[in-house]
């Protein structure tokens, strides 16, 4: 009896010795897998959360570019309209002047006319001095007529359009219109312009009012002046850069202080008794807006230069 008791005790106990000796329960690896897949969860969680957050950056970024674009464009719409007004203002300033102007070729237009009338009615005239007299009153009709159209031109509310323009043609343009204004001054005009300039990417309505308004600056600097001695000197040329070309404006004024240079260019400072204080702030943000600089340099008495680059025209390089 004794001997069957220990072999039961020692088949129990060798029992638990071989499940003791058995591999070891697989809930280690279960966890194991259950961490790693919380931890892909977590990962996928975050990944969610960043890539929705890139997209609202995305979507925000953009709406502030669109933001953007819709501020610069009013913002390029209010300078037009203030650019336009000031044109208007410009053009009020000139009206006596442009009387003139346009009274001359109508007047001349009258006087061939009448001649003509006078040969007819007295029939002595031949018919090639009719002739001669004919094209002379179309030719100066069509000369005010060049100056209407020209004026409208300028004072016309448009979009700004930019396109090749030769600058040289524009000097001379805005030089036929100052002239009257020069001889009623006595101030003689000069033109230095290069001749093998590059056509420059600009609009050119708001180019004639930048160099308008350095030319009347230039003039009105120069109305104390004695007549021998005031000129305007206007010059063309490529800038430093070779894709930029420069207008220059020089009068024989009384020059600008240095504390001035600068803030001049501030809107409402001017240094005329009737100014409003906004040409050449509106002629700074133009040649800005066209990518060039607009800046002032003094000779002490010996006059006063205003310069403003502008580029060239895509594809076109300098000579």
């Amino acid at each position: 009896m004794v001997p069957e008791k220990v072999n039961r005790h020692a088949g129990a106990t060798g029992l638990r010795r071989g499940r003791s000796a058995d591999p070891p329960d697989s809930s280690n690896g279960r966890s194991a897998l259950a961490r790693a897949r919380a931890r892909y969860r977590i990962e996928v969680t975050r990944r969610k959360v960043a890539e929705r957050a890139l997209r609202q950056a995305a979507e925000r970024f953009s709406e502030l570019q669109q933001q953007e674009r819709t501020l610069r464009k009013q913002l390029q719409e209010q300078q037009a309209e203030l650019a336009h007004a000031l044109r208007l203002s410009t053009m009020g300033e000139f009206a006596s002047s442009l009387a003139h102007e346009l009274s001359q070729p109508f007047a001349a237009v009258v006087n061939y006319a009448s001649g003509c009338v006078r040969q007819l009615r007295d029939q002595a005239a031949p018919k090639g001095e009719l002739l001669e007299m004919m094209e002379e009153a179309v030719a100066e009709a069509r000369r005010g007529g060049e100056i209407i159209r020209h004026l409208r031109d300028f004072v016309r509310k448009c979009t700004p359009e930019r396109a090749a323009v030769d600058l040289n043609r524009v000097v001379r343009d805005v030089t036929h219109l100052v002239g009257v204004e020069a001889d009623r001054f006595g101030i003689a005009i000069h033109l230095e312009l290069s001749h093998d300039l590059p056509p420059a990417e600009v609009d050119r309505v708001q180019i004639e009012q930048v160099l308008l308004n350095l030319m009347r600056n230039g003039l009105e600097a120069m109305r104390e002046k004695d007549e021998e001695s005031a000129a305007l000197t206007v010059r063309t040329g490529m800038a430093g850069r070779e894709d930029e070309i420069e207008i220059s404006v020089t009068d024989c004024g009384t020059g600008l202080p240095a504390e001035l240079s600068e803030s001049v260019f501030t809107s409402f400072v001017t240094t005329k008794p009737n100014g409003l204080g906004m040409g050449l702030s509106i002629s700074r943000s133009i040649a800005e807006a066209h990518g060039g600089r607009l800046w002032l340099t003094s000779a002490g008495s010996a006059g006063t230069t205003a310069r403003f680059t502008l580029p060239i025209a895509a594809g076109c390089g300098s000579k």
